[in-house]
């Protein structure tokens, strides 16, 4: 059953279909030609002639698929020429364990089709793969194999869904637009020895949860780019397959694996048929052997009844990879067998050992109480029905389907959550046959019960209700409440639903719900009412008229804003004036809260109102009165301070008129006309800038004029009712009398070599336009030369000079109007210093003071002027300065120079100043770690010279990095890792170092409980492996035999004392052995023995077994101490009578014995010069010296001494005294 022992909790086990007849029989070739010589011409029709163990062999051609396949067969074919040729449909599918498909080329898959696709375990080997939109699809697959085959430009080679555990090795992928996808469902398959080459896309792992390396062996990447530092054709880093999900190949191969046969056959599907077989029966032993190159020799060993073992070769079916081996038992027992083989590159394999039983069978039946069970009960399972026709029950299991076990013909049990459980009662006979019975059964649900209460019971609208959940749930808890309080509107989720609160917006009577849900999706739901009314009556708000006064045959609006909390019904104003009184219904504006009441009045006087409203439950509200005027006769608007300022204004710039308007209703609009020369430029609309509520008060308008002259213009108002007035007519001038504005006058530059060019320009504006601007220039000869000058965005006058010397100048410039100005500077032109300067070290480090060295000089004079600006914010005026730069970077260094003739030049030089690298250290704790061990990784000691760390990554040589000074990591394996830290300073400065860290392994601890039986052991293995799992148990039973089971069981012949031994290996090869004794047919009785005889306080008592025949011990020392130690030791603090009781055990088997152990008390004396007596420990504070000199006697307590408990004196003597009963 177990091929080999990984070092991944994997085991390859391919089930195999049970043959019926205990003796397999030759299995058929059946050949398939496409040219018409064999048995048949298509692939599909061989497979359904054929049986289950058949061999179909395919001649070279080309063949088209939709083959499907549900027996258990194998295909070969010829060579890789046996072309299954896809196109539209799946090429093969395989429905069925056991099927071997090897030496066929399938082809052409279009899209959503596969060459094969697989949903049981089979083994596909040495298959070329081409051309598919999927080259191998699985699907389900456990335990299957994929072997030398070749992937070649495919859109995805092989991509495997919900498979487990199978073994892919030795494959091709090549050119494949994505080779290998994994789904999320994938797990524990196991991938080597496999070549990845021009792939666009090698791998798609989604679970993570898979293999990519196998005993230290990976597999070959084209884009692996690292180094085989110690030859072993293995990189000496990871392969990261994908960083995010930290996959990676810790393996990687050097170079493309080229076939070289290392692999042992494959031993699959061991099982004997049947398992338990009477005496005088046939056991079938089958299964298969796989080899990648051929196997040469296979034996099986069974171990027989009595001890004695047979070696045998297998049989073999035909050509096949079945194997079988076929013999009939006489004697009752235990027969173990395991399988061994080699294949023809001498690589041999040796199964696990099984076992199968010849005896007649028990028979298992039980049942349970109550049949209809809840998640609350007690259920009683009775096996005690069971029987056995040619012996006795030895032993009862039972396997209640939620991980949880017993071991007694009646067994009592409660699931802790409802469910469909398959219960098992597996019983085995003193024969070691067993049999077992299974169950389904359905535990209920109790539903949770919901309750609420509300406060207030009767509420108003817009009240808090608080609604308080009292639900319960018997059998869990309640997870979800659903809220329905009656009015369309809903709540619920999780706790945070538990206790709600809500508000009606509107009166009636509602019907809340309240629906709960428990843990197991049980619900209930309550339904209640509550009675919700109206009582708050309608609110009226911003009650106006306008316009107030109002002329006489004029609207007046009384508006307002009305609300209430469930709707308004009505609204009414009843208006009193000076010949009637009337109540008028309001209009309502959809969509908003107002209401409003608009209507002419013909009576002049003084009027009054107030507004009424009621809602659907009858609260009303009314308002206080108030009251509005109507006024006649009607008057127009009046206009006054009408004026323009200032009258006279220069062109381009604004004149604002203005004037005060009133009206004894209200001011509707204010205008102004303007005229120039007989035309009207505009009518335009005046801005209020103060006036009150009823638009009384300035108006204003304020503009700038194109054309020059005189300008009328007179005011026009209007009242809200349309009456209107129009003021006088006044004016105002525009004129020009501004000169020109030159300004930003500059000559660039400002001193200039002979021959060079200077520009003289400046900004020449006028209020209209500039006519002219040139430029009057006297030269340092006292030449005077006149200059247009140019305009672009400014005016400008650009030559050369050669005359050294001043030259002044004057800018000239008019407008249209005669209006001028003018403005004068100079410039000069002389022989300019030439600026330059060195450093040093021309290297330098943000560690070095760089020291700066003028080389500048001056043709015509002397430098009167050094400006250092070194790039960083900071400047000297030093000839030769010195600076140090306070972090590294590139610094454009300027030096300007300038001569006692006012003329400057400029020099700049780019200095790199170079980061110091910071240094790499770490340590680690604990120094020799395991892999169950939180590592330390401490990176304090790296250290940055220029500054500071910004980042330490540690890269922990197993695929996970981490970031920080400090870092904790635990490796998941054991082994040899370097560990590298990478340092990088503030200024992206970095640096590494590497150290090698060898992680132990935690070995298993192995432990285990028995129970005897009359003649029989029971053996549970209680063993554990900190830091992975147990792959191998050897029982050994102390009478020469063994087992290999988790938890086994084993019946004596003979009477004795027998030592146990269960040895454990764990997942990385670390072992341990553990013993128990048992004694079989042979009485246990318990005693024991102590020294001293005569034990005082303080000191160690020794305590020794005498009892026999026993494995494990546990005393009660009488103190509330323990121990399990076979020959303890202990020590009483105090002195008194001790009850011990020692309790052994053998098996199921305990004897006990106690004894009184009487421990006397040690009295320590100290003595000094004060006859002061110090004692411990048990007489207490309180005791007299009359009282303990008693004890001890005068002549170590004199008359006059006293009692202390200060414990700072001088050691005299030790008297040791015998405990008194009486407690003294």
């Amino acid at each position: 059953m177990v091929v080999k022992k990984y070092n991944v909790p994997v085991i390859i086990i391919l089930l195999l279909s049970i043959i019926a007849s205990p003796l397999l029989t030759s299995a058929n070739t059946i050949y398939v030609d496409a040219s018409g010589s064999g048995d048949f011409t298509d692939i599909q029709s061989a497979v359904n002639a054929a049986s289950s163990g058949d061999i179909i062999y395919v001649r070279d051609g080309v063949y088209p698929g939709g083959v499907v396949i549900n027996k258990e067969i194998t295909i070969f074919g010829e060579s890789k020429n046996a072309i299954v040729e896809c196109n539209g449909e799946n090429g093969i599918e395989i429905h069925i364990s056991g099927v071997i498909i090897e030496d066929l080329s399938i082809r052409n898959a279009s899209s959503g089709y596969a060459g094969i696709l697989v949903y049981k375990a089979a083994v596909i080997k040495n298959c070329n793969f081409s051309y598919n939109d999927e080259g191998l699809h699985t699907v389900g697959m456990t335990n299957g194999m994929i072997l030398r085959n070749i992937f070649y430009n495919n859109v995805y080679g092989l991509t495997c869904i919900n498979s487990r555990s199978d073994t892919i090795r030795e494959n091709y992928f090549i050119d494949n637009r994505k080779a290998i996808s994994l789904g999320a469902d994938t797990s524990d398959n196991i991938l080597h020895y496999n070549n990845f080459i021009d792939n666009v896309v090698d791998v798609d792992d989604e679970s993570g949860l898979n293999y990519w390396d196998y005993e230290h062996v990976g597999n070959y990447w084209d884009r692996y780019n690292g180094v085989d530092g110690d030859g072993d054709g293995i990189g000496d880093t990871p392969y990261k397959i994908d960083e995010s999900k930290g996959i990676q190949d810790h393996y990687p191969l050097i170079e493309p694996y080229a076939g070289i046969d290392i692999f042992p056959p494959d031993i699959v599907g061991l099982q004997a048929s049947p398992q338990i077989q009477i005496p005088g029966g046939s056991v079938n032993i089958t299964c298969q052997i796989i080899d990648n190159v051929e196997v040469n020799s296979t034996f099986i060993n069974i171990t027989l009844a009595n001890g004695s073992y047979l070696n045998n070769s297998l049989g073999r079916i035909g050509n096949t990879t079945h194997y079988y081996f076929n013999l009939t038992y006489s004697e009752k027992g235990v027969y173990y067998y395991y399988v061994w083989a080699n294949d023809t590159s001498n690589n041999s394999v040796k199964s696990g050992l099984h076992k199968f039983v010849i005896a007649y069978k028990p028979n298992a039946v039980f049942s349970f109480t109550p049949l209809n069970p809840t998640d609350l009960d007690i259920i009683t399972f009775d096996g005690s029905s069971s029987s056995d026709p040619d012996g006795y029950i030895t032993n009862y299991t039972w396997n209640f389907g939620d991980g949880s076990y017993a071991y007694t013909a009646v067994a009592a049990h409660k699931y802790s959550a409802d469910g469909t459980y398959t219960v098992t009662l597996t019983v085995y006979d003193n024969d070691g046959a067993w049999d077992t019975m299974s169950k389904e059964i359905v535990v209920s649900n109790i539903p949770p019960v919901a309750n609420f209460t509300f406060s207030p019971s009767n509420a108003t609208v817009g009240q808090t209700v608080f609604f308080n959940d009292t639900s319960y749930d018997a059998d869990g808890e309640v997870r979800i409440w659903q809220w329905d309080f009656g009015d369309g509107n809903t709540t619920g989720g999780g706790t945070g639903f538990k206790n709600v609160t809500y508000a009606y917006a509107k009166n009636g009577i509602f019907n809340i719900t309240l629906t709960v849900t428990d843990n197991d999706d049980g619900k209930d739901n309550i339904t209640k009412q509550i009675t919700v009314k109206d009582v708050i009556p309608p609110e009226i708000n911003n009650l106006t008229a306008y316009p107030n006064p109002q002329e006489i045959q004029g609207n007046v609006n009384i508006t307002c804003n009305i609300s209430d909390d469930v709707a308004v019904a009505m609204a009414k104003v009843n208006i009193t004036g000076p010949l009637f009184s009337l109540n008028e219904s309001m209009h309502h504006i959809s969509g908003t809260d107002i209401w409003y009441c608009d209507m002419p009045y013909n009576i002049s006087g003084n009027y009054t109102y107030f507004v009424w409203t009621e809602d659907p439950s009858g609260n009303s509200n009314k308002t206080a009165i108030f009251s509005f005027k109507i006024i006649i006769p009607a008057e127009p608007p009046k206009i006054a301070d009408v004026q323009s300022v200032p009258t006279v204004q220069q062109y381009g710039f604004a004149v604002n008129i203005s004037c005060y308007a009133t009206d004894n209703v209200e001011v509707a609009e204010v205008r102004v006309n303007i005229t120039h020369n007989g035309t009207i430029i505009g009518n335009f609309t005046m801005n209020p800038y103060s006036v009150d509520e009823k638009g009384n008060g300035f108006y204003y308008y304020n503009s700038t004029y194109l054309s020059l002259g005189n300008y009328t213009y007179f005011i026009w108002d209007m009242d809200i009712n349309g009456y209107t007035n129009t003021s006088e007519i006044k004016n105002f001038s525009i004129i020009d009398t501004t000169p020109p504005e030159i300004k930003n006058i500059s000559s660039r530059p400002p001193a200039q070599m002979p021959d060079g060019y200077v520009n003289i320009s400046a900004d020449i504006t006028d209020n209209m336009v500039v006519k002219h601007a040139y430029i009057k220039i006297e030269f340092p000869n006292g030449t005077v030369l006149d200059y247009d000058m140019c305009h672009n965005s400014r005016y400008y006058f650009n030559r050369t000079y050669n005359l050294l010397g001043v030259y002044n100048y004057t800018i000239f410039a008019d407008d249209a109007l005669g209006n001028t100005n003018s403005y004068s500077n100079s410039f000069f032109i002389t022989n300019f210093p030439i600026a330059d300067f060195g450093y040093n070290p021309l290297n330098p480090t943000d560690m070095d003071t760089l020291h700066f060295s003028d080389n500048s000089s001056d043709l015509d004079g002397f430098i009167v002027n050094w400006t250092w600006n070194f790039g960083d914010g900071n400047v000297s005026y030093e000839q030769n300065p010195s600076h140090q730069y306070a972090d590294d970077g590139t610094y454009n260094v300027t030096l300007t120079v300038r001569d006692n003739d006012g003329a400057v030049n400029i020099t700049e030089k780019a200095i790199y100043v170079g980061n110091v690298l910071p240094s790499a250290d770490f340590s680690y704790l604990p120094p020799n770690p395991a892999d169950i061990d939180i590592i330390t990784f401490n990176a304090s000691a790296s250290h940055d010279p220029d500054g500071s760390i910004a980042n330490y990554t540690w890269d922990f040589g197993d695929g996970n990095t981490d970031y920080g000074c400090v870092s904790f990591h635990r490796y998941i394996s054991d082994g040899n890792y370097t560990v590298k830290l990478t340092v990088e300073d503030e200024d992206g400065g970095i640096n590494f170092t590497e150290k090698n860290i060898t992680v132990l392994n935690c070995p298993p601890v192995s432990n285990f409980s028995c129970s005897l039986y009359d003649f029989t052991v029971y053996l549970i293995d209680r063993s554990s492996d900190s830091d992975g799992f147990i792959v191998n148990r050897t029982w050994d039973f102390g009478d020469g035999n063994r087992s290999y089971e988790n938890n086994t069981f084993h019946t004596y012949a003979h009477e004795g004392v027998y030592n146990i031994s269960l040895t454990v290996e764990d997942d990385d090869g670390g072992t341990d052995i553990s013993y128990k004794m048992v004694s079989v047919g042979i009485t246990l009785t318990a005693n024991f023995s102590y020294y001293p005889p005569n034990p005082v306080s303080g000191d160690q008592v020794s305590f020794f077994d005498n009892s026999s025949y026993a494995s494990s011990w546990k005393w009660a020392f009488g103190d509330g101490s323990y121990s399990s130690l076979q020959n303890p030791a202990h020590v009483y603090p105090l002195g008194n009578y001790y009850n011990v009781t020692l309790t052994v055990f053998n098996g199921s088997k305990n004897a006990s014995i106690s004894k009184t152990l009487e421990v006397g008390t040690k009295i320590q004396i100290f003595e000094n010069e004060k006859n002061v007596v110090n004692y411990i420990p048990w007489l207490g504070n309180e005791i007299q010296a009359s009282a303990l000199a008693s004890l001890i006697g005068s002549d170590i307590m004199p008359a006059g001494s006293v009692v202390s408990m200060e414990c700072q004196l001088r050691f005299i003597r030790q008297l040791y005294c015998r405990h008194f009963p009486s407690g003294i």
